[in-house]
Order: structure tokens, then C-alpha cells, then sequence
């Protein structure tokens, strides 16, 4: 049996390429919510469409030109299967 990342505290995203306001790849919630991890994701995972399991925190500071989606920095993240 595999892991169980709903109960680890992760949740379901999906990898977007976004070419507007100078951004590359978000992260797309369920709940269509938009992240902007910082540093960027790891070019494993600059693949639009690509479904993820992701863990994150909200970064308070920090300034970003893309403005498309909330900043966070990604503590894990695994492709969803």
C-alpha cells in the first residue's frame, strides 16, 4: 500500500505553464487557487498538466513580477500517479 499524502498534510495541484506577467510554471489547486513557488520548481517538474502532490508555506516577503498567483515556497513535492 502507498503512502497516504492527503493525511501528511498534502494536497492535490496541478503544474500549469502560465506565460503571462513574466511567469513560467504555477501551481494549480483544486480549488483553482494559483501558487507561485519560489525558487522556481525543480525543471523535473516544469511539465504543464503535470498532476503533484505539494506541501508549502506561505511566503510573507519577497517580490515577484509574475503577480498571477500567491508566493509560496514548496517544502516537498511528488508526482501524483
Amino acid at each position: 500500500m502507498g503512502r497516504d499524502f492527503e493525511k501528511e498534510g498534502y494536497e492535490k495541484a496541478i503544474v500549469i505553464y502560465y506565460e503571462l506577467d513574466a511567469c513560467k510554471y504555477l501551481l494549480q489547486l483544486y480549488n483553482e487557487k494559483k501558487l507561485e513557488p519560489t525558487p522556481a520548481l525543480a525543471p523535473e517538474f516544469q511539465k504543464d498538466q503535470l498532476m503533484v502532490w505539494v506541501k508549502y508555506v506561505d511566503k510573507k516577503d519577497g517580490m515577484s513580477v509574475c503577480m498571477a498567483g500567491k508566493m509560496v515556497e514548496i517544502s516537498d513535492i511528488q508526482i501524483r500517479k
